[in-house]
């Protein structure tokens, strides 16, 4: 009898025990946002001046993307049989764009144009493989429409898509597709800029 009586008292002495660490982690949980509230209090003279350079860089950005880019991206090599290449017209609609989005460089399907990428049923264009009748044509802004530099908001949008590092490089390689190779660095310096300058400015705004 003694002996579960000291078992029980052990038990209860667990769970007290265990009680009041839990308690403690919770008190601690709330010192540390009590921590944070008061450091981001402090800081907002700072942040006021890092979210003002923050908008002015992309705002510069987005201007400049908009200025280069431009429904590039509404581009895409699609299949329409029968294309007339002298008369820039079809038969009908493009029945569907091709099975991996190939962005293409203009819609006069031009095999002089050098810049970016050549829809393989252009004539005169050098292409290994059987005939094509992938053309390029305007087939609308990738993503649901919501991945391009037509406005200021979309590229204010797509610029934060690509400082997260969210597929970044897809927009990138879709952007070389349509336009020239140069436009990587576009989006390399916006990246550097973006992830690695400002938001460690915020973060230091906050710490100091």
């Amino acid at each position: 009898m003694n002996a579960a009586g000291e078992t029980t008292r052990i038990q209860l002495g667990t769970l007290r025990l265990f009680r009041g660490l839990m308690a403690l982690r919770d008190y601690k949980f709330i010192a540390s946002i009590l921590a944070i509230m008061d450091a981001l209090g402090r800081s907002l003279p700072l942040l006021v001046d890092v979210i003002i350079l923050t908008l002015i860089v992309g705002v510069f950005y987005a201007l400049m993307g908009i200025s280069f880019f431009s429904n590039s991206l509404t581009r895409r090599c699609a299949l329409w049989p029968g294309y007339d290449q002298e008369a820039g017209t079809g038969p009908g609609l493009p029945l569907a764009v091709s099975v991996q989005d190939l962005f293409c460089n203009s819609l006069d399907n031009d095999p002089e144009i050098t810049k970016g990428f050549t829809c393989p049923g252009v004539e005169g264009y050098k292409v290994e493989g059987p005939p094509s009748d992938l053309y390029c044509v305007n087939w609308g802004n990738p993503n649901m429409g919501n991945t391009s530099f037509d406005t200021i908001l979309y590229a204010l949008l797509t610029m934060f898509q690509s400082i997260t590092l969210e597929d970044w490089q897809v927009a990138m390689y879709a952007m070389i597709d349509a336009e020239f190779k140069i436009s990587a660095m576009y989006f390399i310096t916006l990246i550097i800029i973006g992830t690695f300058f400002l938001i460690n400015v915020f973060v230091a705004a906050i710490s100091g």
